[in-house]
């Protein structure tokens, strides 16, 4: 089996040999090679940090397993992993439908071009999607118009701490991957130069207070998709009223930083438990020295009543 080390090695040298190829037929190569370790290093997001990607964007429209049609850069890691597997995130999909679609309201803090809110909310759950990148954002509306999406709002801001409220702040993103966008400057550098974006930030406690969802009649079930880079124990600050009056279920990828002993943003939420799940929502052990795609943070009181749901 080859170790991440060796792995990395293989990428230094094979980089820029692939970064010459043009990206369609990149994928086309990809595809016949089916293997995922071959078909990583293909990846863009793989490539970058050992070549820089010669090539800019290169649009294809997608049609996933589940019918939405996304509209994705095949030069970017996710147009690239939705053209090859036909999904994003099947974690986040089926977790939701365990749960009726009128109970709930779903929020994509991340939501990048779409993958994973708008199949949502083409199933009928209530989404708030929120991206800051406006490159993102602005294919996020395309893909929302393409697939004739109800049922969502897109805020293209920031969120994050209330000391940041309704102020610009700068987000930084890189050729490769715009799903690693953030407000942390070095978070996920590449040798391509990173683009620079001046932001507005609000927090999350505002938006839902914009959209009378503290006021509302029926308190609905929130669920909580989060994927900002390094920023999360930040937008965490500012959603202090939001988790104390929902108790959300927080869904999120995790990355061990260099400084381990850090307090992480789910390790200050007061009476949650959180676990691994995978995507036929299985609940393992969470161990902070492991890399996770999706970790959830549940609350001790709901419990009893997720743990052993079955795939919808």
């Amino acid at each position: 089996m080859v170790t991440s080390r060796t792995y990395r090695r293989i990428l230094r040298i094979t980089s820029p040999i692939i970064a010459i190829i043009n990206p369609k037929l990149r994928l086309i190569l990809a595809k016949i090679l089916i293997h995922p370790g071959f078909q990583t290093l293909f990846d863009p997001n793989s490539m970058k940090n050992y070549s820089r990607l010669i090539y800019g964007s290169c649009f294809k429209k997608i049609r996933m397993d589940d019918g939405t049609l996304i509209y994705a850069d095949i030069n970017d890691i996710i147009g690239y992993r939705i053209a090859l597997n036909k999904y994003w995130d099947k974690t986040t999909y089926n977790f939701l439908q365990i749960f009726e679609p009128e109970e709930v309201l779903y929020i994509d803090i991340g939501a990048n071009i779409g993958s994973t809110c708008i199949p949502l909310a083409n199933l009928g759950y209530e989404t708030i999607a929120i991206e800051a990148n406006p490159d993102s954002s602005s294919i996020l509306l395309k893909n929302i118009a393409l697939n004739f999406t109800r049922n969502i709002k897109v805020f293209p801001i920031a969120v994050g701490p209330k000391d940041l409220n309704f102020t610009f702040a700068n987000i930084y993103s890189q050729s490769g991957n715009m799903g690693a966008t953030s407000l942390n400057i070095n978070w996920n550098s590449g040798l391509n130069k990173q683009k620079v974006n001046s932001v507005y930030l609000a927090t999350l406690d505002d938006i839902l207070k914009f959209l009378n969802k503290f006021n509302n009649n029926k308190k609905l079930k929130l669920i909580i998709k989060i994927d900002v880079e390094g920023f999360e124990s930040e937008v965490f600050d500012g959603a202090q009223e939001t988790i104390k009056y929902f108790r959300p279920e927080i869904i999120f990828e995790y990355n061990p930083s260099a400084d381990s002993s850090k307090s992480q943003f789910w390790e200050k939420l007061e009476n949650y438990k959180t676990f691994a799940i995978n995507p036929e929502l299985k609940f393992s052990e969470f161990d902070k020295s492991k890399r996770y795609e999706n970790a959830i943070a549940i609350p001790n009181e709901k419990l009893s009543s997720i743990i052993g749901k079955k795939l919808p």
